[in-house]
């Protein structure tokens, strides 16, 4: 899924800062718990995704992210909007 994302709170300001926002995120939903994340395909993160909550335009998701290759964890909730295609 593609779309424009934004750090809503993060444990950890120097692994994601809080209110920083991505125009061309990817969430790759590749498994029962844990998903991969790409903010503007500069940085790659896995994800466990605690919760979602449906909003009329957004997703609001609470994770644990890391780090692709790195055991650094931080627990972030952010803000997805998906590109939807319009017929």
């Amino acid at each position: 899924m593609q779309g424009k994302l934004k750090v809503i709170e993060s444990d950890d300001e120097n692994l994601l800062r809080e209110g920083a926002f991505f125009k061309d995120a990817h969430i790759h939903f590749s498994g029962h718990n844990t998903h991969s994340v790409s903010l503007n395909c500069k940085q790659e993160f896995g994800a466990e995704i605690e919760s979602i909550t449906v909003e009329a335009e957004s997703l609001l998701f609470d994770a644990l992210f890391h780090p692709i290759g790195k055991e650094d964890k931080v627990y972030a909730s952010f803000r997805f909007w998906p590109d939807l295609k319009k017929n």
